[in-house]
């Protein structure tokens, strides 16, 4: 119950901090270039890689209850009906 608890505040936290820290950087590159300092390329890359490794991770750690044999079972029927085509003109 607690983890449950705990991960909701977390994903509904995590926004906020990323806009926060976005800010941050926003403001910290304004200063850097007023003074003549590049664009930081290689720091923005860094950290989108970061953001979509940590974002693959989550859904795999979220996703471990279930079983794939859960999700697809080959032999199980479901009832179908034929439905009429459209008439042509």
């Amino acid at each position: 119950m607690t983890r449950s608890i705990l991960l909701e505040a977390l994903l509904f936290l995590v926004p906020f901090a990323l806009y926060l820290s976005f800010l941050h950087l926003h403001e910290a590159g304004r200063r850097a270039r007023a003074e003549g300092h590049p664009t930081p390329w290689l720091k923005l890359f860094a950290a989108g890689l970061i953001l979509a490794l940590a974002g693959l991770v989550g859904v795999g750690l979220s996703d471990r209850h279930h079983d794939i044999k859960d999700l697809y079972d080959p032999n199980r029927e479901v009832p179908t009906r034929s439905l009429p085509s459209p008439a042509t003109p």
